[in-house]
């Protein structure tokens, strides 16, 4: 109580991140029990003299009763200082808020070391703490947008992987997240992991540290070089699953574009460009759709608002692969899904441009002339190669509704391509009209659209 009460109104009285450093050093002060502060006088130690990374070890290592129930409460308090601190420093603030997290690093090795003396369900549930703590620690480390100037901060946090048996490969699929998750879940815990908010984005970072530095990979126990080429490349399911945990770090509007350019090269590693080859059609993807749809609108965001061009043209080709890596019904229905739900009234804060609109659909006018091209490179009769057109979602009437969307927007009012992009937009669809089967619907729509903007007389 006495931490919570040192800590807690603080952060709402006060703005500068020095304020915290002595209490967090001093956390011992708050929750140490007469017990423990006398084996520190017997053993001559000074509280004064103590340097800031063994106060903050103290204070774990020598509590000597109820060591899982005292860092559970505390451990709450300490992320949401550092939280606090981290999202609200200026850049005058930042050797002070490096500091800070340096003491929640040390925080973790006295954890480590607490954990070592408990034994069974315990020692798994404080274990698991750590985990999760170290995580969302690796988050607030990573907002510290100094370069490569964290990886010795980033590195010590990697050093706890071996300990709370993580690895880049449970970490970026998101599996051992659930796993650390589900210690708590499974006994109806849902108050405390709701502390941990940010494990998702921690897990992603770490490995996009990994594949930034060796040395910390090194830290970690891990040979991401290995696990990218064997194991990622070889499991559409897993490549599911990584782009899903990247676009924890890809929507972030808090996390440095450096990073977020690193997860991109590292989502352009993991599908590279012969895996849409190794796509199955018949992978049942459905379950990955809503998170599927998620991340491309995240990489989609990067292509608009990243500030390079070299950022941009690589998340435009992460963009085709990870469409490429999606199952041909899934993909129209994402494709249009991304199109159509950019003028949705629930979706205010997914607005597309008109030029990233026109960009989707010149990708669906790419995926029909594949089609059309594999139909003319079958060798067999005329009814074969029409099947060929028909099982592709991408030659069939679902293309009408998305003409007919853009041409006649639902709610009324001007087509969504703008008026000096005209010729530009009927040339996209020019490509519909060698259809025969849809070549009469599709004239109509677009004669009509022409007559109604005064291209043709």
């Amino acid at each position: 109580m006495m931490l919570k009460n040192a800590l807690d109104p603080p952060i709402e009285m006060f703005e500068t991140p020095a304020y915290f450093l002595p209490l967090l050093s001093g956390l011992s002060k708050g929750i140490m029990g007469q017990n423990t502060r006398n084996k520190i006088s017997a053993n001559s130690i000074s509280l004064s003299e103590c340097s800031d990374k063994y106060l903050s070890i103290l204070v774990f290592v020598l509590i000597k009763r109820r060591h899982l129930e005292q860092i559970r409460e505390a451990i709450p308090i300490v992320l949401n200082v550092v939280k606090s601190v981290s999202s609200n420093s200026y850049d005058g603030d930042k050797d002070v808020v490096e500091h800070l997290i340096g003491l929640a690093v040390n925080i973790g090795t006295s954890i480590q070391e607490v954990c070592q003396k408990l034994e069974d369900r315990r020692k798994k549930e404080l274990r698991a703490i750590l985990g999760l703590y170290v995580l969302q620690i690796m988050v607030f480390a990573s907002l510290v947008d100094r370069g490569l100037s964290c990886i010795p901060m980033v590195s010590q946090l990697s050093s706890f992987f071996p300990f709370c048996n993580l690895s880049y490969s449970g970490l970026i699929t998101g599996c051992e997240v659930e796993s650390l998750s589900s210690i708590f879940l499974k006994d109806g815990d849902y108050d405390y992991i709701s502390w941990f908010p940010l494990v998702r984005h921690g897990a992603a970072l770490a490995v996009i540290w990994g594949y930034i530095s060796d040395d910390i990979a090194k830290a970690a126990k891990q040979d991401l070089s290995i696990t990218l080429m064997v194991e990622f490349r070889s499991s559409q399911i897993k490549r599911w699953q990584i782009v899903d945990m990247l676009k924890y770090v890809l929507s972030s509007v808090d996390l440095p574009w450096n990073l977020k350019r690193h997860a991109i090269e590292l989502l352009l590693c993991i599908i590279d460009e012969s895996n849409s080859e190794k796509c199955s059609e018949f992978a049942d993807c459905s379950i990955y759709i809503p998170s599927l749809f998620a991340a491309l609108q995240a990489i989609i965001n990067v292509i608009i608002y990243a500030p390079d061009v070299v950022l941009r043209k690589n998340a435009f080709a992460a963009l085709k692969r990870v469409l490429s890596d999606i199952p041909s019904y899934q993909r129209f229905d994402i494709l249009k899904a991304l199109i159509t739900s950019s003028t949705s009234s629930s979706m205010v804060s997914y607005i597309l441009p008109i030029h990233m609109i026109a960009i989707l659909i010149d990708l669906i006018k790419g995926e029909m002339l594949m089609v059309n091209l594999h139909k003319r490179s079958t060798r067999s009769d005329a009814v074969i190669q029409e099947k060929v057109l028909l099982k592709s979602p991408f030659w069939s009437s679902n293309i009408l509704d998305l003409v007919e969307f853009v041409l006649k927007p639902p709610k009324g009012g001007l087509p969504l391509i703008p008026q000096q992009s005209d010729e530009v937009f009927l040339a996209h669809f020019y490509i519909l009209i060698n259809s025969e089967n849809l070549k009469h619907s599709i004239a109509l729509y677009v004669t009509e659209f022409c007559l109604k903007r005064e291209i043709i007389s």
